[in-house]
């Protein structure tokens, strides 16, 4: 469509003619060879400056660490770069943020699949799948999908954060200490009981925990708690299986049509009782949980593309009514407008508003944009677009996901 057409150039241009913005595109891979700045991800963070791109080419890597610096890392297809241990971003100052899209996190070392930590700053993770890894032996150390502790705005986006097995520690598909959290399309699992040996059984770990303050939203995810470790021996009773969301005090938790379930209990070992289920949603006191009323909208992007390919933006909503965007430079901190159904993630001050069409009697509308060419000063960049949804007289408006679209050169 042309209008949106020109939005993503006149955004394009925008980002060419500011300093702050993506100047150099770092590209690794597995093997040295032309192009290619180096065969881990931690030299190209090292690097990088403030604004700059990483595109991860297939291949299995070392983790790395973000410590206060504004990055953009991609894969160059989703699914393609996978990391043995942990990914860690912290320390972000409020004018930093990160994007990662399409990582595969913690496949064999032991630890956090994605740790984030005093970010103040927006964290953005889209198409990621992220999986604790539990320790067999001491020194143990957390495993959880995810792990946000202080972290001003993180959002996940179509992806899977899953908690490694619970022994001798409770491991989450996502946990949030005093951090603000919006979740959307994303299914989170906690970690099941361990069932090593007699030593190591355990409770289920809850999908998602929350504790010491913050906000957590839900749409269209799947909260599923961990299953309890099975008894061993002769009468001995199963564990109990993991909560699907547990609300700690201070927290406030809200979802929209989610499946939220809770973990099964452990099966008893030969004469023995199961373990108890774990809950849906367990609320402490001083917490709050609201299921919102209302269908989730749906809204997605291929990414990354090249200038000069097509982009489809697909959407999902109530047929007759009208899907817009907000077409932005940068993300920014989540605004929980949760009235209106969601969280705006993109930055209001240098977005463009568009009315793209109407929802089909099947739900549905996809719009093909040709992406132009980018200016001659970047060689890659992220676009945020957030999407809204409104009937044509304007009596109500809904808050869609969000979804970050990066541009990368045709010669990259």
């Amino acid at each position: 469509m042309r209008s949106f057409l020109l939005a993503t150039a006149s955004s394009l241009a925008l980002l060419g003619a500011s300093r702050s913005w993506a100047q150099q595109v770092l590209v690794v891979a597995s093997n040295p060879g032309p192009g290619v700045f180096s065969t881990q991800v931690q030299p190209a963070v090292a690097a990088a400056a403030d604004g700059d791109l990483i595109l991860v080419r297939l291949g299995t890597y070392d983790g790395f660490t973000v410590d206060g610096k504004a990055l953009t890392i991609v894969a160059e297809s989703p699914g393609d770069a996978k990391f043995k241990s942990s990914i860690v971003v912290k320390n972000l100052s409020i004018a930093q943020g990160v994007l990662l899209e399409g990582l595969i996190g913690a496949t064999t070392q032991a630890g956090i699949g994605l740790e984030l930590s005093n970010d103040a700053g927006p964290v953005w993770v889209e198409r990621c799948d992220f999986k604790g890894v539990a320790s067999l032996a001491f020194p143990f150390v957390a495993a959880h999908g995810v792990s946000a502790d202080h972290c001003a705005s993180v959002t996940i986006q179509n992806a899977f954060a899953t908690g490694g097995s619970t022994y001798p520690i409770e491991q989450m598909g996502i946990r949030s200490v005093s951090s603000n959290v919006s979740v959307t399309s994303t299914v989170v699992t906690g970690g099941p009981g361990g069932n090593f040996n007699i030593f190591t059984e355990s409770d289920g770990g809850a999908a998602v925990g929350l504790s010491g303050g913050g906000t957590f939203f839900a749409s269209g995810s799947t909260l599923q708690g961990g299953k309890g470790s099975n008894g061993i021996t002769i009468g001995e009773t199963g564990q109990d299986g993991g909560d699907g969301l547990d609300v700690g005090a201070g927290c406030d938790a809200a979802t929209l049509a989610c499946t939220i379930l809770p973990g099964g209990g452990g099966i008893g070992g030969p004469g023995g009782a199961g373990g108890h289920p774990g809950v849906a949603v367990r609320v402490s006191p001083g917490g709050a949980y609201s299921a919102l009323p209302g269908m989730p909208r749906q809204f997605t992007v291929f990414s990354p593309v090249r200038e000069q390919q097509v982009a489809t933006l697909e959407f999902g909503g109530m047929p007759g009514e009208i899907a817009g965007v907000l077409v932005s430079t940068s993300q920014d901190l989540g605004l929980f407008l949760l009235p209106f159904g969601g969280v705006i993630q993109v930055s209001l001050a240098s977005s463009q508003a568009l009315a793209l069409g109407t929802i089909a009697i099947d739900g549905t509308l996809s719009i093909p944009v040709g992406i132009p060419d980018l200016p001659p000063s970047l060689l890659g960049s992220a676009l945020y677009i957030q999407s809204i949804f409104f009937d044509p007289p304007l009596s109500y408006v809904a808050i869609g996901p969000a979804t970050a679209l990066v541009v990368l050169d045709s010669s990259l």
